[in-house]
């Protein structure tokens, strides 16, 4: 039975579980009635962004259950999927090429993501949309990889490059790393997928407690104490009345935006 985890990120960068729920299946209609589900025992509270490995059905339910909410898609995940594509374009190990044929592939495929991932980065829609252009044409001769970007890809632009994502709130926050590693930490807490409903919640939970006081000791000193990197010395446009009030990892996300705006 597929355990469906909610995981959020804290004030002091640390990752916590928000929820879990047993699915009968990974159906459309088993992710909105989870969903549903969640939102109503949250208190209809609803997150800034919600970001996903791209799976449709669960999209279409996030879209649904919080359709105010932006959504983005794994930055990891699209570059692999995309590499994955790139390999079979330019196959490096294939029957009779020689070494040197063999870096010729190799060295157009990496050049073909240095502009894949310069496309990603693109800063506006109109600067996004000039590459693009280029690269179809500087790549026309790959058809099937012109037309699986074109397919997948190139649809769902403002849910994965930075010509759009950059006017979402998701501080930093581009990849589903952290909730494979709460997967990865509930796996081991669970330790056998054989055990009954009885048992596994009553491990998540004696899990959580302790997570739970490790965030609270932890937020605590992280209120009490300010690093000299973000201190008003250091940063003219804090004051000593803000310190206490933001945890510095949070003062470290003003700050990064504070000299981009010196940049202009």
């Amino acid at each position: 039975m597929p355990l469906l985890h909610f995981l959020g990120v804290t004030p002091i960068e640390t990752n916590f579980s928000a929820g879990f729920c047993f699915l009968p299946g990974e159906s459309a209609s088993d992710y909105l009635w989870a969903l549903q589900s969640f939102k109503f025992a949250a208190g209809n509270v609803v997150p800034y962004v919600i970001i996903t490995d791209g799976e449709d059905g669960l999209k279409n339910s996030c879209r649904e259950v919080f359709p105010e909410v932006p959504q983005r898609l794994c930055l990891w995940h699209i570059n692999q999927n995309v590499l994955a594509k790139a390999k079979t374009t330019w196959k490096e190990n294939a029957l009779g090429l020689s070494p040197k044929e063999q870096d010729q592939r190799r060295e157009a495929r990496d050049a073909f993501m240095t502009r894949w991932n310069k496309l990603l980065r693109s800063k506006t829609p109109t600067e996004y949309e000039e590459l693009w252009r280029q690269l179809q044409i500087d790549y026309q001769e790959q058809t099937e990889l012109i037309y699986y970007l074109k397919t997948e890809h190139h649809p769902k632009r403002e849910e994965v490059s930075n010509a759009w994502t950059s006017h979402i709130r998701h501080f930093g926050h581009q990849v589903t790393s952290r909730i494979e590693g709460g997967h990865a930490d509930i796996k081991r807490t669970i330790q056998k997928s054989t055990g009954d409903l009885l048992e596994v919640t009553t491990k998540i939970c004696n899990s959580l407690r302790v997570k739970r006081q490790d965030f609270e000791h932890a937020f605590a000193a992280a209120r009490f104490y300010t690093p000299g990197d973000v201190s008003p010395a250091r940063v003219p446009i804090f004051t000593k009345r803000l310190m206490g009030l933001v945890t510095p990892q949070g003062l470290r996300k003003v700050v990064g935006q504070y000299e981009l705006a010196k940049k202009g």
